[in-house]
């Protein structure tokens, strides 16, 4: 009988300029998303089609804090300062690293009957995913 492997969301962690990040929202973490398509397609009208491999690595990653969380006043300031980090993620099945990430978008903000929700959203200009 095959082995069946456990993803488990306690061994998942982002790293934002040497700080691990804490105090998520429910649901996803966080997520990660490349900006085009690593091949570029085109074809002619007679059906010839024709490709080039995209260099461009940009992504974004999205990162769903707590209003309460510990680090909501670190990725803040960070936002605030326009300061250049690292970002890393790590898991059992995959890596996901940048050496070049901006916060592209600060958090949105509601106050009501449940808790605050912090959705911080880097640029990342050179993002690099590693299957484990």
């Amino acid at each position: 009988m095959a082995e069946m492997n456990m993803y488990n969301a306690l061994n998942a962690n982002i790293v934002i300029g040497g700080r691990t990040i804490q105090g998520f929202q429910e649901n996803d973490m966080f997520s990660y998303t490349f900006d085009e398509e690593q091949i570029k397609t085109s074809v002619d009208a007679q059906g010839k089609a024709s490709g080039a491999i995209n260099n461009n690595h940009s992504g974004k990653v999205t990162i769903n804090l707590s209003g309460t969380s510990v680090d909501h006043k670190y990725l803040n300031s960070i936002g605030n300062a326009h300061k250049e980090v690292t970002l890393q993620i790590n898991s059992e099945f995959e890596k996901i690293t940048g050496t070049q990430a901006y916060i592209e978008k600060m958090p949105e903000g509601a106050f009501g009957k449940d808790v605050p929700k912090r959705t911080y959203t880097f640029k990342v200009l050179d993002l690099h995913v590693e299957a484990l």
